[in-house]
């Protein structure tokens, strides 16, 4: 059992919490997502034992951040928004160094590939055009809710396992965020559950898609990749401090970010 996944599955479940954050960045910073991509598709073959023993402590890192983390991320946001994406801003850009020695872009990258690049900038950076403030959560939910829920859950997992494209943020922008946060934090059984069962089947077809592409389009898809991870700069960049002192504060996170992952790419990357 790789129980080290349990620090490496926190890490992507606090990242999975943040809007404009993706835990398959994070995945990346570590050096597994490969890993995770085979693992998800492998659970249900002949070597699903392997596969668990790599998946279920990630799996328990991931919820127990959550469940943990839930409530500081958001105390975090509402309180010092601005140093706090800066230092996941310096994260994001710490992590594209590995991303290109992964891809040996000098060697492999061709003329389409940085076009791919750039469409895949393009695109998450234009989301940040979608960014709103959402109104309050839900609190009596119908049948109707409860399969937005589910649905919410597919729809953020798939984007979780896109490194650059962020699940919370996606359900930011569709209006479920508050409600699936705050029924995290109050430990609501049924959201819970019911966004629990669209994260999971999300996951386990979107990693199929991932892994053909991988597999066959290696190249293409890390360049895709890359500019994912380059346009969410544009979707997490807080804008210009207001004061001096918040200059030096956002500084001092955007370096924490740059340094914890270049801390955790020593430690981890492959």
């Amino acid at each position: 059992m790789k129980w080290k996944n349990i620090y490496r599955g926190m890490l992507m479940g606090a990242s999975d919490v943040v809007p404009g954050v993706s835990g398959g960045t994070i995945a990346v910073v570590l050096g597994i997502y490969d890993q995770l991509i085979e693992a998800v598709n492998g659970f249900f073959s002949r070597e699903w034992k392997k596969h668990l023993k790599f998946l279920l402590p990630l799996g328990i890192g991931i919820g127990t951040s959550i469940l943990l983390l839930a409530n500081l991320i958001e105390w975090l946001f509402e309180h010092y928004p601005g140093p706090t994406q800066f230092f996941f801003l310096g994260l994001i850009i710490g992590i594209v160094p590995y991303l290109t020695h992964k891809a040996d872009v000098k060697h492999q990258f061709e003329g389409k590939h940085y076009g791919i690049l750039l469409i895949g900038a393009l695109l998450v950076a234009s989301m940040a055009v979608f960014q709103t403030s959402e109104g309050e959560a839900m609190t009596n939910l119908s049948l109707a809710s409860y399969i937005g829920l589910f649905f919410s859950g597919w729809l953020a997992s798939s984007a979780m396992i896109l490194p650059g494209i962020s699940g919370s943020f996606l359900l930011l922008i569709i209006g479920m965020y508050s409600t699936i946060i705050s029924g995290i934090s109050n430990l609501r059984l049924d959201i819970i559950l019911v966004v629990g069962l669209g994260i999971l089947i999300g996951i386990l077809v979107m990693s199929k898609i991932i892994k053909f592409f991988l597999e066959n389009y290696t190249s293409a898809t890390f360049s895709l990749i890359i500019g994912l991870v380059v346009g969410s700069v544009f979707v997490i960049f807080p804008g210009v401090p207001e004061s001096g002192l918040m200059w030096g504060v956002s500084i001092v996170t955007f370096v924490g970010g740059l340094a914890a992952a270049w801390l955790l790419g020593r430690v981890e990357y492959k």
